[in-house]
């Protein structure tokens, strides 16, 4: 064989091993991410319903309203702005999974 394709085709080798690494470290670095962003919701969740548990005979479109209008005060307030800003800083894909699930 030629010693110029060896070459040729042992750098193109590494150069597969070498694209196929970073792939894995941006999928690695994106999962991270999302465990960042999200596992505060997951978090919380079981406080906010222990908190927040009143019988109420409200739409759930009325409930969240009222918990914006009242603010930062209110148990379902910061939770809800908590998972706006999860979902809002974990992407496209996120928003776009929580319009389906929401609709």
């Amino acid at each position: 064989k030629d010693h110029g394709d060896l070459q040729s085709n042992s750098t193109s080798r590494w150069t597969e091993i070498r694209r196929k690494a970073v792939k894995a470290l941006r999928l690695f670095a994106r999962a991270v991410k999302l465990m960042v962003a999200l596992s505060p919701i997951a978090a919380f969740y079981p406080i906010q319903r222990l908190i927040g548990r009143k019988k109420q005979n409200k739409d759930a479109q009325d409930i969240v309203l009222e918990a914006f209008e009242e603010g930062q005060s209110s148990p379902l307030g910061w939770y809800l702005k908590l998972c706006l800003w999860s979902v809002e800083w974990s992407g496209a894909a996120v928003i776009k999974l929580m319009q389906w699930a929401g609709s």
